[in-house]
């Protein structure tokens, strides 16, 4: 999702706000993505890393992640995180 801006008014059309800062420009995103609900495919889903981000997006409701990789390195870095089963 690309956020333009009008360069002859200096505002940001989408917000409608003279000034963005990072964290209202990042509640926009949220916002954006929870309407949309995307699925995103995630490749490396057994690392650790891309677990955390799958389930930060899940708790956040900003997309359904789906983990690609080996199941069993898949599960076993699940349990060793603690991560629950609906979440990731």
């Amino acid at each position: 999702v690309a956020v333009g801006i009008d360069t002859k008014r200096g505002k940001t059309p989408d917000l409608g706000v003279d000034t963005v800062t990072p964290a209202r420009f990042k509640r926009h995103l949220f916002s954006l993505a929870k309407r949309s609900l995307k699925t995103i495919i995630l490749p490396e889903g057994n690392e650790a890393r891309i677990q955390q981000a799958a389930m930060y997006c899940a708790k956040q409701g900003i997309a359904k992640c789906v983990l690609l990789g080996d199941p069993n390195e898949i599960l076993k870095i699940k349990k060793s995180k603690n991560f629950r089963k609906r979440e990731i």
